[in-house]
This record gives C-alpha cells, sequence and structure tokens, in this order.
C-alpha cells in the first residue's frame, strides 16, 4: 500500500495549535519564516548579523502577540509589519551606539570579516566566486543607495516576490503610492547597475 506524505499544514493551522496550548508550532511557524524575516530586515538595515538580531526581535514580539492573532489578515503580512519596526528600531538604535562605539576591529586591522567571506560558496570556481562576490557588493551598493522606503518596497516586490497589494499593507501605504515608489526604486536601481553589466561579463551572459 503506497504510503501518503502528510499534508503541509497551513500557517492560521499553526496557530491554533499555538492558541490551544501547543507550543511546538510556534517553533514550526519560526523555521518556515525566519529566512525571509532575515533577507527583508537585512533590505532595512544593510548587514546580516544586525538583521538576525532584529528578526529575532520581531519574532518575540510575534511569540507575545500569537495568542491574540485574529486572522484578519495572513500571518505573514502581520510579521512582515512587526518585522519592519523591529530592523527601523534596530536601525535607530545603532546609530545612538555608533556616536558612542568604536566598531570591533580585527586582528588584521580591518572591522571584521564580510558575510561572504564567512560563509563561502565551495561548490563555484574561484573566479566565479570573486565575479559573484563582486555583483553582491555592486548591487548591496546600488540597494543601499535608494531611501529606506524605496529599498524596503523594492525587496519585497523583486526579493520576496509579493503582490503590489501586500506590500501595501505591510507598509501601511496606499497601493498607488507603493507602485510610485517601486518606480522610482527601480530606475534608480537600474541606473546604479548600468556601468556594471556595460562593462563587466555579467553583461552578455
Amino acid at each position: 500500500m503506497e504510503s501518503r506524505v502528510p499534508a503541509l499544514k497551513s500557517d492560521f493551522e499553526l496557530i491554533e495549535e499555538f492558541q490551544n496550548g501547543r507550543e511546538f508550532a510556534f517553533t514550526e511557524l519560526v523555521a518556515r519564516h525566519k529566512e525571509k524575516a532575515v533577507q527583508i530586515a537585512y533590505s532595512v538595515l544593510g548587514n546580516y548579523e544586525d538583521a538576525k538580531d532584529a528578526s529575532q526581535e520581531a519574532f518575540v514580539k510575534v511569540y507575545r502577540g500569537l495568542a491574540g492573532f485574529e486572522k484578519k489578515s495572513k500571518f505573514s503580512t502581520w510579521l512582515y509589519r512587526i518585522l519592519i519596526n523591529s530592523a527601523r528600531d534596530h536601525a535607530r538604535a545603532r546609530r545612538w551606539k555608533q556616536l558612542f562605539v568604536r566598531p570591533a576591529v580585527a586582528e588584521d586591522g580591518s572591522e571584521g570579516p564580510d558575510y561572504l567571506d564567512r560563509h563561502p560558496d565551495v561548490s563555484m570556481s574561484p573566479r566565479r566566486r570573486v565575479l559573484n562576490e563582486e555583483l553582491k557588493n555592486e548591487m548591496d551598493r546600488a540597494m543601499a543607495a535608494l531611501p529606506e522606503r524605496q529599498r524596503l518596497i523594492f525587496s519585497l516586490r523583486y526579493q520576496q516576490d509579493l503582490p503590489l497589494s501586500e506590500i501595501a499593507i505591510i507598509t501601511g501605504s496606499a497601493e498607488g503610492t507603493v507602485k510610485a515608489s517601486l518606480h522610482f526604486a527601480a530606475k534608480k536601481f537600474k541606473e546604479s547597475m548600468k556601468n556594471y553589466f556595460k562593462e563587466g561579463e555579467y553583461g552578455h551572459e
């Protein structure tokens, strides 16, 4: 007899289980959403370690508020709104801290290793790894040059593939405003990247 793979529970089903006292359901919710959460926080903060911290803080707030979640919106929409506020709080705290605290300095005098240096992709050739890192750095710079709101909307649309209607709910904006911000963000991003793609190898692949 052929065995069937159990159907994946929806977010709402996991929330109901949590509200009925089964706390393991929250662990599953975190596992399901934590990767996207870090990516969204990174679009606000521009630093992976800070993004992970902000994401953890957001999930703590979600845990505290989940008992009262009423399913008036998707869980992910509610989570992302909490996450964005958490990331912005984290950014404000970081700016304040930078006024008084010097950055950690590594033994070689640098301000610590880059994320890619700490998590290299060993499956790529050295040349391809360098090219990919160059592209990532250029894209990070292009993203960082965007105003925070445009950067967030750009990330939600093109990195997280969310529809404009959901982005509007998450950011508390009218859908037309989101569409306009996305247009300007995409235009600026393309302008920032045009020289790289024109001169670099990726422009011809």
